[in-house]
């Protein structure tokens, strides 16, 4: 894709922590952005030991559901990137976990991969925090009919998002086309 193009290789809890290494060196010649959770979510020694080994950032946190978890992980100093998750943790820990990121000089890169509604909320809580990175979004590969249940949702326009300026995460939600959803989706 050449060098213009930032490299984000999810690996998403599969590979033990010599397979991530072997892999992680294998790809390094391509000069990813980052590897994200290589080893298992909870195996925070694992994470350490794949970013020591690798020249590539490593990066977790989408599967962290208390905030400790970040503090413990950025405590080794060997990962400054997190990716929280705002939908699990909800706003308030998320910001939290923001300030934890920030107190370490850690970057914040909200997971985002569950729907458009957190799109709008990761964009919010993205533009209020100085430690911001880059924004995940996988929204282009959803249903086209996910568009038509909310209205409001940024969308990604020559790789940014403009954050909503209407009142509340500035989406709304489309009941009548949530009526004509069929049931097995609801």
């Amino acid at each position: 894709v050449g060098p213009k193009i930032d490299l984000l290789i999810e690996f998403h809890d599969r590979f033990t922590v010599g397979t991530a290494i072997r892999v992680g060196r294998k790809l390094d010649e391509f000069e990813p952005m980052w590897f994200a959770t290589p080893v298992r979510t909870y195996d925070l020694a694992g994470h350490v030991e794949v970013a020591r080994n690798v020249k590539t950032a490593v990066v977790l946190g989408e599967g962290f559901n208390e905030l400790r978890q970040f503090a413990d992980l950025l405590a080794y100093r060997v990962i400054d990137i997190v990716q929280p998750a705002p939908q699990t943790l909800g706003p308030s820990r998320a910001r939290k976990a923001f300030a934890i990121a920030q107190a370490y000089d850690a970057l914040v890169a909200c997971h985002q991969a569950q729907s458009p509604f957190c799109t709008a909320m990761n964009a919010h809580l993205h533009a209020s925090i100085p430690n911001f990175l880059i924004h995940e979004n996988f929204d282009d590969s959803l249903e086209p009919w996910t568009w038509d249940l909310l209205q409001g949702t940024p969308r990604v326009e020559n790789g940014s998002i403009t954050v909503p300026d209407t009142p509340g995460w500035g989406v709304e939600l489309n009941e009548a086309a949530l009526r004509r959803m069929p049931t097995m989706l609801l």
